[in-house]
């Protein structure tokens, strides 16, 4: 029955010296054969139920003693194909990289929106000082904002404005007192 699953490799029935009595491969190529590998005879030795995963081969090896009494008669050893489970989870990795990656790309794309946001009205602002700096009164920044930034805007618009009718105001004075000399 464990044999006729998909992802077994083979099913072995192994008496207390290891040697197989049971070969569920078609070709019966263990039959009668002792365990020869590394992990066949950590099998034969042990009284314990093992399991060894071979990456390379892509392979699960499980082994489980039969015990009668305090005596162990053999065992059953079964080799699991996990190259289809390892392709699933070489494929679902993928798909997560791909989609943390977009996402992280689309939260990369808010946090700039939200940084170009909040940083382009401070440089407008920066860019209305140097005008008025260099003389130019008529320079509006114009931000159409309704929290502290635009206010902001709006009073240095506001001190603009004041700036530019003091500095008319002023030379209508000096043109009065001009004439008056």
């Amino acid at each position: 029955a464990a044999k006729a699953l998909p992802e077994v490799e083979y099913a072995y029935i192994y008496d207390a010296q290891g040697r197989v009595v049971a070969d569920f491969h078609e070709s019966e190529e263990m039959l009668y054969r002792t365990f020869t590998d590394e992990l066949g005879q950590r099998i034969i030795k042990s009284n314990e139920t093992l399991v060894h995963i071979d990456y390379k081969k892509g392979a699960l090896d499980i082994s489980k003693p039969v015990i009668l009494g305090h005596d162990k008669i053999g065992g059953i050893r079964l080799g699991f194909d996990l190259k289809p489970m390892l392709d699933e989870i070489r494929q679902v990795t993928l798909r997560a990289v791909g989609i943390s990656t977009v996402i992280l790309l689309l939260g990369l794309l808010v946090i700039f929106g939200i940084a170009d946001r909040m940083t382009r009205p401070i440089q407008q602002l920066t860019e209305g000082v140097r005008h008025i700096e260099e003389g130019d009164l008529r320079y509006r920044v114009s931000l159409k904002r309704s929290d502290e930034i635009g206010d902001l805007g709006s009073a240095f618009d506001q001190m603009a404005e004041r700036l530019m009718h003091r500095e008319k105001e002023l030379k209508l004075s000096k043109d009065i007192i001009r004439r008056a000399d």
